[in-house]
Order: C-alpha cells, then sequence, then structure tokens
C-alpha cells in the first residue's frame, strides 16, 4: 500500500490521541507504584508535544525553505555546484587515466606517475562526496516531506518506543533542507572557487529559478515584450538576462530546465526593466526580492496594457487615474511641465483613441512590430478614452535574448597553476566540514525535538 502524507498525518494524530489516553488512564488507575504513575505525566506532555509538532511541521518546513532563500541558496544553485564539481573530477580522472600509458614510456614517466597515484585518491575520494551530496539532495529535496512524515509517526508513537528516530528524521529534513541549499553560497563566501572564467563569477553570483510576472499599474500583463535583468557587479552596471515576455505577461527563456521558470542571481540584488513598443520602463519592486517562487513585477508608468501591445504609459503617474468598463478605457493626468500621456497601438490591435485635447500622432516601429502612438503634452488636464476591438499578438524580429544560466556556462573551462589547489578546498575541504556541521546541528535538533541519545554515533 501506498503511503499518503494524509493518512501518515492522520495516523500521527491518532497516537498522539493514543499516548494522552494511556497517560491519563495511567493517571487515574490506583496503581501505588510511583515510576509507573509518573509515565502518567510524560505520556500525556509527549502527547501535547507530537499533536503540536504534527500541526506545525509542515509551517516549520516551508519557513525553512524561505530561510533558504533569504540566504541566497536555492536547490538549482545547489545543482550547478554540483554538476560544475563532478564535470572537473571526472575531467582531472580522464586526463591522469590518458596520462598513465604514456608516462610509462618514458625515462622519468614513472616518478610523475607516483606522484599523480595520490592525487587520483584524492579525486575518487572527492568523487564519491559529491556523489553522496548529491544522493542526500535527491533525499531531502523529492523525499523529504515523506520522510518528516514518517518521522512524525514514529515521535508519536507511545511510550517514546520511536521518539528519538522520528525526532532524527524531522530533524533531518528540517536541517538539511536548508543547509544544502546554502551550501553553494556559504562555500562562495569562505573559500576561493577555480578559476573558470566568467564561471568562477557566476558560483560568486548564485542562480536561482523563478516565476516572473510583468503587470501595468493597473494590474493587466504587459506583453510582447522584453524583461531585461540588471546587477551592479564590481560597480559596473551590468545585464545578466533578457527574456521575452508572453501575451499573459509571464517572462519565459526557451533554455531554461525549469520550464516557465528564468535564471537569475541570488545571491545579489536584482533589477529588472521591461521594454515594450520601445518604451522602457523600471518595474517595482526595485531590487526585486526572489525569495518566493511567484515574482509580481509592477511598472508604475506604464498605466495599462492588454498584453498584445497596446499600452498607456505617462512619465507622472503620481496625478493619474484610470477606469476600465469591458473594452472602453479611460486614463486622466493632470500633467505638470515635461508630463507626457500617451498611447501607444500596435497595427496587431483594433484600437479607437479619442481625448479632450487634440493629441499629436506619429508612428513607431520596434524590432519589427509597428504601430501608432497618441501623445499629450503637459502642462494640461489630459483625457484620453480608449476603445479596444480584436487584437493578435505580434512576434519581434531579431529581438535580443540571454538566458543567464546559459550565458555564463557557455564560457569555456580555464586550468590555472592554483586550480588543483583552489579544487580540493572549494569541492572537498570546505563542504566536507560543512556537511560535518550540517549532521553536528541536525543530531542538536533532534536532540532539542526530544531525542536523548539520538541515533547518531558520538563521533558527531
Amino acid at each position: 500500500m501506498t503511503l499518503s502524507y494524509s493518512y501518515l498525518f492522520q495516523l500521527a494524530l491518532e497516537l498522539a490521541l493514543l499516548t494522552f489516553y494511556i497517560g491519563a488512564l495511567i493517571y487515574a488507575l490506583p496503581l501505588p507504584t510511583r515510576g509507573v504513575k509518573r509515565w502518567g505525566g510524560t505520556l500525556v506532555r509527549d502527547s501535547i508535544t507530537s499533536y503540536a509538532l504534527a500541526l506545525s511541521l509542515l509551517s516549520i518546513l516551508s519557513f525553512s525553505n524561505h530561510i533558504a532563500m533569504l540566504l541566497g541558496g536555492s536547490w538549482a544553485y545547489l545543482d550547478l555546484w554540483l554538476k560544475t564539481g563532478l564535470v572537473m573530477v571526472l575531467g582531472a580522472k580522464m586526463v591522469i587515466a590518458a596520462l598513465g600509458p604514456l608516462l610509462s614510456s618514458v625515462p622519468v614517466g614513472s616518478s610523475v606517475k607516483a606522484l599523480l597515484g595520490p592525487l587520483n585518491d584524492a579525486l575518487t575520494a572527492d568523487l564519491l562526496f559529491l556523489i553522496t551530496v548529491m544522493a542526500v539532495e535527491v533525499m531531502v529535496r523529492y523525499a523529504g516531506l515523506l520522510i518528516a512524515f514518517i518521522g512524525l509517526v514514529l515521535y508519536a508513537l507511545p511510550f517514546r518506543i520511536g521518539r528519538e528516530a522520528g525526532a532524527w528524521f524531522i530533524a533531518f529534513v528540517i536541517v538539511f533542507s536548508v543547509g544544502l541549499q546554502v551550501m553553494p553560497a556559504f562555500i562562495s563566501s569562505v573559500a576561493q572557487a577555480p578559476p573558470l572564467n566568467l564561471s568562477s563569477e557566476f558560483l560568486d553570483l548564485g542562480v536561482i529559478f523563478r516565476q516572473v510576472s510583468v503587470r501595468s499599474a493597473y494590474g493587466t500583463p504587459i506583453g510582447t515584450a522584453l524583461l531585461s535583468l540588471y546587477i551592479d557587479y564590481k560597480g559596473k552596471w551590468t545585464n545578466v538576462g533578457i527574456y521575452p515576455v508572453n501575451v499573459s505577461g509571464m517572462a519565459y527563456s526557451l533554455n531554461s530546465p525549469y520550464g516557465n521558470m528564468i535564471s537569475m542571481p541570488s545571491m545579489v540584488p536584482v533589477y529588472a526593466m521591461v521594454e515594450v513598443d520601445g518604451i522602457s520602463s523600471a518595474l517595482e519592486p526595485y531590487p526585486m526580492t526572489n525569495a518566493t517562487e511567484y515574482i509580481t513585477l509592477t511598472s508604475p508608468y506604464i498605466l495599462y496594457s492588454n498584453g498584445y501591445g497596446l499600452l498607456v504609459f505617462t512619465n507622472q503617474p503620481s496625478n493619474a487615474t484610470i477606469s476600465v468598463n469591458g473594452n472602453k478605457v479611460t486614463v486622466h493626468d493632470e500633467l505638470g511641465y515635461g508630463g507626457i500621456l500617451e498611447v501607444r497601438a500596435p497595427r496587431t490591435c483594433d484600437v479607437s483613441v479619442s481625448s479632450n485635447i487634440r493629441p499629436a500622432t506619429g508612428s513607431w516601429s520596434w524590432y519589427g512590430v509597428r504601430g501608432t502612438y497618441y501623445a499629450l503634452y503637459g502642462p494640461l488636464n489630459a483625457t484620453m478614452v480608449l476603445e479596444i476591438g480584436n487584437c493578435s499578438e505580434a512576434h519581434l524580429v531579431n529581438a535580443p535574448s540571454m538566458d543567464y544560466l546559459t550565458q555564463f556556462l557557455s564560457n569555456t573551462l580555464s586550468i590555472s597553476p592554483n586550480i588543483i589547489e583552489d579544487f580540493i578546498v572549494y569541492y572537498f575541504t570546505v563542504p566536507l566540514m560543512y556537511f560535518a556541521v550540517l549532521t553536528s546541528v541536525a543530531y542538536a535538533v533532534a536532540r532539542l525535538l526530544g531525542g536523548r541519545r539520538g541515533i547518531m554515533p558520538r563521533v558527531v
């Protein structure tokens, strides 16, 4: 029978109630033995603890993932770190294996081969360690919730039969779900990444995948657009990603392995801009926050957009009001000196524009999309009314696109004299110490939850 989360949750609650009833029964029985009576209070306390833990477990796990995101960690960042390390280890072992027969025929080759032996052993140990970390990641990431619920059932068993094992299961999932995601960020802060051209910079910036929605100030999608991501890297404004935006306002990348999610840095603030119909606008929040898997970015200057390239924007949004009634959109803005209220309509959208003052008109072109603009200039009280008909999706021609993850991974590997030293420290010494610390913390959390001895060896 396949175990379900709801079944395990219900079983844990029922075991907690059973423990409570047993404790209450022991209290009520006229037993003269003091040791037996003491078990009554212990069972009642254990039942309350188990019940509270069962009700709060999902919240604790969700909060732990939120903490990992705030610290700059993510599963994507860990995957990248592991894959980079595995590629380097396997590449180095292949080089050593290829040099073996060659060195056998060289007079001094035996001495060099003797020096390569310990290095090959170290690489083998590092390979096993990285595979172990990958296995633990798979266990925590994809089976962590099941392990936690099994631990919850063991924790709730009467008479503390499985309390220690259950406490360890729960502590293991909580600690490692945070610690593994944060591990690459921690390692990058205390050790130097092996020199991999731009990839080493990428490891310092981190990577995370998020769903990003681009919206107007009114809340409608800004579609047929380009989303650009920037960071302040070493005092220089650097573009790290350009993603197309569809008619639903969702940014996407054809190179993303995570479906409709786009990649972005996780260790530094990220700033977003949207470009549509030749108009560029900063997006809020500025910089964005990537602590949640779904990010909504809003332009305060684009008052309205229908997702097909039709938009209303102003450079003075503080006094602007907008109302929408079906296909009719009314915009009013008290423009001051230098103010502008403009409608841009692509040819793929049927729209009629009227105004209290005759607007200036003209044409515009943007990556193969053409259309007409209607503009009012301050100072004046500007009102525009849009009657929107049928619209079809416009297709950009030769528009730029840059995937953050692909851009940084496309750089070739560069070997330096210190790469072996940096590699051993970055991919073995510091991670092994960090992994040992995580195990110790999990052991401490298990004891805090009620596992007096724990099931981990004392050497931890």
